[in-house]
């Protein structure tokens, strides 16, 4: 359970996380604490982005070579390829 912090008074300065917030943590007047509320959907969501995001980075340091790399490794290869069965005997 969370209480207000030393130096907060009220409920107007507990509702700092914004508008479109679902979740509320503290204490009323008088000490009765309050629940927290969260949207199990949206902690669903952001724990699979979380995931998701490490995934990713994982492969970036696994597959990290570019586009461009890649496509000037795949013209090298072509070139050296054309060169070679320019000098071949039939």
């Amino acid at each position: 359970m969370h209480y207000l912090p030393e130096g907060v008074a009220g409920i107007g300065e507990m509702l700092e996380l914004g508008p479109k917030s679902s979740t509320f943590c503290g204490t009323l007047a008088g000490g009765h604490p309050v629940a927290t509320i969260l949207s199990l959907k949206q902690l669903r969501k952001k724990r699979e982005r979380a995931d998701k995001e490490q995934r990713a980075a994982e492969n970036r340091v696994l597959f990290g070579r570019s586009k461009k790399e890649r496509s000037r490794d795949q013209w090298e290869s072509a070139k050296a390829e054309k060169e070679l069965n320019g000098k071949q005997l039939e």
